[in-house]
């Protein structure tokens, strides 16, 4: 779970601004045009877009209450993908941990009632209303299972009323947008049968696990997705 912004109190205030959370060493790389990390500050140049100006400077401000919200702070901190190349690189000389304070300050901000950038807010949206980003209804979450042969199908329960096992696959929102995802849903599912495991799906009950309503900031929003799974899962007797 992400700590509150205070709670990164040390870590912020001791960032050495060395640019570490910027670029790969450069002692492994043959040439320093290479050697960049972060898509923000790739994309938008300004300091501010790159973790140490995230980390070092936004956040430390907000703490201290040397800065207030705006629109452009909200923009700056929800522009970051969190890939997290700048804690790696950080935590390699300095225990810093930029990706899970850039997280917090986004909990800052909804907790302290601001409203996310555009296309943000309709994800948070979308996640409550639908019960995944994607605005996806009920019936849509077992298309991936289309492609999977019918008996097979049947087998994993997946006709809408959920799994009878007591071994789920539990497979998120994400084969509801990503082909990807709904290829290797359907490759586990096939796997996991083939080696004689007595495997079930939740079918039109998937829902999202909450995790991307963390990431945006919405604590409330993921604790809400986990009881609910925990719940079902207790409720239909997964193991």
């Amino acid at each position: 779970m992400v700590k509150e912004l205070e709670e990164y109190r040390h870590n912020i205030w001791n960032c050495f601004r060395d640019s570490m959370c910027k670029h790969v060493f450069t002692w492994h790389l043959r040439s320093g045009d290479y050697d960049d990390i972060c898509p923000t500050l790739a994309r938008y140049k300004f300091d501010c877009y790159a973790a140490q100006g995230k980390y070092g400077d936004i956040a430390r401000a907000l703490l201290e209450g040397e800065l207030e919200w705006s629109d452009k702070i909200l923009e700056i901190i929800y522009q970051d993908p969190i890939c997290g190349a700048c804690s790696y690189t950080c935590g390699r000389i300095f225990e810093g941990q930029p990706a899970d304070v850039i997280q917090a300050m986004r909990a800052k901000a909804i907790r302290e009632g601001q409203t996310p950038p555009a296309g943000f807010k309709e994800f948070l949206e979308g996640q409550k209303e639908y019960l995944n980003p994607f605005r996806k209804k009920d019936a849509e979450r077992i298309n991936w299972i289309k492609g999977l042969p019918t008996a097979l199908a049947r087998e994993i329960g997946a006709s809408g009323n959920g799994t009878k096992t007591k071994n789920l696959l539990y497979v998120g929102c994400f084969p509801l947008r990503e082909p990807s995802a709904e290829k290797m849903a359907q490759d586990a599912v096939t796997t996991l049968i083939k080696a004689g495991v007595d495997v079930g799906v939740l079918g039109e009950n998937e829902r999202c696990c909450g995790n991307p309503s963390l990431r945006m900031g919405d604590k409330d929003q993921f604790t809400a997705f986990a009881k609910d799974n925990i719940k079902m899962f207790n409720d239909m007797g997964i193991e």
